[in-house]
């Protein structure tokens, strides 16, 4: 009988803290998003060719309220692609240091009906960063890993405390 009692207390503490979700003592806010800069491409990309190509398009950069900013924009490796880029590097040069990192993927219809081309659907890119993560003066780049190659977009941005423009 206590053998009994003591798989029901074992079973019955499992279920206890199975049920506790750790979900629930997660952070919730924009911080979890934001991205990760590294001193070079990521190790999955280093490999790949490189070359300078495709149509992209850094949109705005939105100061959030936490300080914190958001690039906002899009890249396609051409108009009458078939495919699309399976990722997106976005690259920050600040005081001739290079740094690197993932770009979050976003739906872009309007893209798509732009060029009349549906199969560029999913071309947008968001990055966001602490605001020490992009000071003013920054040149800021998007890349496309597209058909074993990385295409560097052609425009890239240089950042300003009081808007965009092109890098000099």
């Amino acid at each position: 009988m206590k053998g009994t009692s003591f798989r029901y207390l074992a079973v019955l503490l499992l279920i206890i803290i199975s049920g506790c979700s750790q979900k629930d003592d997660l952070p919730t806010d924009i911080n979890l998003h934001r991205v990760i800069l590294f001193s070079a491409v990521p190790l999955d990309y280093r490999h790949l060719k490189r070359d300078i190509g495709g149509e992209c398009n850094f949109e705005r950069i939105t100061k959030e309220l936490n300080g914190d900013y958001s690039v906002i924009g899009w890249a396609i490796p051409s108009i009458g692609a078939s495919s699309i880029a399976l990722t997106y590097l976005i690259s920050v040069n600040t005081n001739n240091s290079l740094r690197f990192g993932l770009a979050q993927k976003q739906d872009r219809s309007d893209v798509a009906d732009h060029f009349k081309n549906m199969q560029l659907l999913n071309v947008g890119f968001l990055a966001r960063f602490k605001k020490s993560d992009l000071q003013s003066g920054s040149c800021i780049n998007i890349y496309q890993v597209y058909d074993q190659t990385i295409l560097k977009c052609k425009n890239d941005l240089n950042f300003k405390e009081d808007g965009i423009e092109p890098c000099p």
